[in-house]
């Protein structure tokens, strides 16, 4: 155990996928000085499942919520209440796939001369932990702010990473006006400022449930992403401005194609 790192974990009404999300980090070889639960008002078993855990592991914090405010209010309160130099978020459906994530992705950061944001690749998995084939393998280094604005299915966005609990205050926190690509606009804002590097291994195993946010209405999501993205073109130069809503464009041309 360590001192530099807590794992925050919001959670509401994922009672069945507890154990093994919490489990997954305990296992891990760079095990965090704590990890924090923050429970946003769940109505099914959530509370009992967390009670049982909190006897379990002394390092385990919940933080029950009185009132329903999202997924984002539940993160920044995690991080408000976090101990730790850095700090990292996990869904709780979701589990450490590789046992040694934590360990590369903070060995990236404290070797590191400079703050850098650190994350590995995501498995994605169904719902009874089937592998999936991944999408996402494009990876990259750097300052990845223009690259993760071009909106493209083969583009890896970076999820669960690593960084400084003072980096994520200084560029706001999550919006909690938005639970919907909220982990986007944050991202943005993220990769406008630091580099993002990361561990070229698997991380994080993502859960693609029928009925979660991951699936559903593919125009309600394209519309998401443009929303979140026009917020951040200004940061642009007026070439590279152009260049991303010429492709933006082109995209949705693409697409009414491919359904027609």
């Amino acid at each position: 155990m360590n001192n530099t790192l807590s794992v925050i974990i919001p959670n509401y009404n994922k009672a069945n996928y507890l154990k093994k999300c919490i489990q997954s980090v305990v296992n891990q070889t760079y095990v965090p000085y704590e990890i924090i639960v923050v429970d946003d008002c769940s109505t099914d078993n959530s509370k009992d499942v967390l009670q049982q855990l909190e006897r379990e592991y002394d390092f385990l914090k919940v933080i029950y919520l009185t009132n329903n405010k999202g997924v984002s209010n539940a993160r920044n309160i995690g991080a408000l209440e976090a101990n730790g130099e850095y700090i990292t978020y996990l869904d709780s459906d979701d589990y450490y796939y590789n046992p040694s994530k934590l360990e590369h992705e903070m060995n990236l950061i404290l070797n590191s001369n400079e703050n850098i944001i650190s994350y590995s690749l995501i498995k994605y998995v169904d719902d009874n932990e089937n592998e999936l084939e991944d999408p996402n393998t494009n990876i990259k280094n750097g300052n990845l702010f223009f690259y993760w604005m071009m909106w493209n299915n083969n583009i890896a966005l970076a999820r669960d990473y690593c960084f400084k609990k003072s980096i994520f205050f200084e560029v706001g926190k999550y919006n909690e006006n938005m639970n919907f690509y909220e982990d986007l606009d944050l991202l943005l804002r993220l990769s406008q400022k630091y580099k993002f590097i990361c561990t070229n291994e698997y991380g994080t195993a993502y859960r693609q449930v029928t009925g979660g946010l991951s699936f559903g209405d593919t125009k309600k999501h394209d519309t998401a992403h443009i929303n979140v993205r026009k917020k951040y073109l200004n940061k642009l130069s007026f070439t590279k401005k152009l260049y991303v809503i010429m492709y933006w464009n082109l995209k949705k041309i693409y697409r009414r194609l491919k359904n027609n």
